[in-house]
């Protein structure tokens, strides 16, 4: 339902999925119990999902949107060139062009870049951060955090603080080639080389530098994906694979 002119208000007082839509005023568009999709569009908008898993669509910096605790798994899809993830929120996603910077929540985030030189910084919870493409810059901050790669060739991420029995390196294993750890070669050392026939994720120790080699058996093949800085000591069970 999209409101008309005039009008600023929209409350959803059903019971399933619910699309709520906006107009260039400032709006408060309140969803129900489903799974619902809130777009204040123009205007400074407030935006309440309520119960289920739903996604909000963020264009302006003074667009609210509010969650609570245990309301379901929620997203929020943003053009802004830098957010910061709603209390609650579990998801925050970059749909723009450019550069991005995202930053988590208290509680704990998934963060995801697109195609710029993104920035993704987390907080004390435990996040998941996503450059995708481009050059990006990844600080899991405190917590537990993921790094997680969709595959090779989609530029040299730097990650600024791994902390080795704490973080992982996670692969998307069907875009390395993989189903779980056990397909998969690891090699630390300086100038590493694989000699199996596995896919291999190779760690430089000398300069960061992690490595994908697809086929293993010489240096042919490796495409960097990551620099870890301060060279932290990276073992086979910091990395995971989804």
């Amino acid at each position: 339902f999209a409101l008309g002119a005039n009008i600023e208000n929209l409350t959803y007082t059903g019971s399933g999925a619910f699309q709520g839509f906006g107009n260039g005023l400032a709006n408060v568009i309140t969803g129900g119990l489903g799974n619902d999709t809130l777009d204040g569009r123009g205007g400074a908008d407030r935006m309440i999902g309520g119960l289920g898993d739903d996604v909000y669509f963020v264009d302006s910096l003074a667009d609210v949107v509010v969650e609570t605790a245990g309301e379901g798994t929620d997203r929020v899809l943003t053009t802004l060139n830098s957010a910061v993830a709603a209390a609650h929120v579990e998801t925050l996603m970059f749909i723009g062009s450019g550069n991005f910077q995202g930053f988590a929540n208290a509680t704990g985030t998934a963060l995801f870049g697109a195609a710029g030189q993104d920035s993704l910084i987390g907080g004390a919870g435990t996040d998941l951060l996503a450059g995708r493409a481009g050059q990006d810059v990844l600080t899991g901050g405190g917590g537990a955090d993921l790094f997680y790669f969709e595959g090779a060739g989609q530029g040299i991420d730097r990650i600024t603080d791994f902390a080795p029995g704490v973080d992982h390196i996670v692969l998307r294993g069907t875009a390395f080639g993989v189903l779980s750890l056990a397909d998969l070669d690891f090699v630390s050392g300086v100038a590493p080389v694989s000699a199996d026939v596995r896919p291999a994720i190779l760690y430089d120790t000398a300069t960061g530098a992690l490595y994908f080699d697809a086929t293993g058996g010489d240096s042919t093949d490796q495409v960097q994906i990551a620099v870890l800085t301060g060279r932290p000591a990276l073992g086979a069970t910091d990395l995971l694979v989804l």
